[in-house]
């Protein structure tokens, strides 16, 4: 039988790496990475795509797609703390019409479109 990750670390007591909002502070403030993220979004994304962003965390990827030219982002996200978070910003950075916010595991979530394209940084610690 093979266990999630998640399970895993629920089982061990340890908390998981993004579920507080502390942990995504420094993804959003390292302009080395918002940059890299940035220029390979731009180059990605094209005029009316559809993304899917699995993970999104407080929306950083979602926005920037949509501001690439995504027609609609599908942002997904376990954490109902962190996603009610990315809804503000979006609705302050005037992206709520093109984000589409949906609270759970991507595997399981319903209603959103297969998107063209896939935005998902892969989990890791930061040093």
């Amino acid at each position: 039988m093979e266990l999630e990750p998640a399970e895993v670390f629920r089982v061990h007591h340890v908390p998981l790496l993004f579920e507080s909002a502390a942990a995504h502070q420094w993804m959003v403030y390292d302009a080395r990475r918002v940059g890299q993220f940035r220029r390979a979004i731009q180059e990605t994304v094209t005029q009316g795509d559809v993304v899917v962003d699995l993970g999104t965390g407080m929306g950083l990827l979602a926005f920037l797609c949509a501001r690439a030219g995504a027609r609609r982002v599908h942002a997904i996200e376990r954490n109902p703390v962190i996603l009610e978070w990315a809804e503000r910003l979006a609705r302050a950075n005037g992206l709520a019409e093109r984000v589409m916010f949906h609270q759970g595991d991507s595997r399981e979530v319903e209603g959103c479109e297969l998107g063209v394209r896939v935005s998902r940084e892969p989990a890791r610690a930061h040093r």
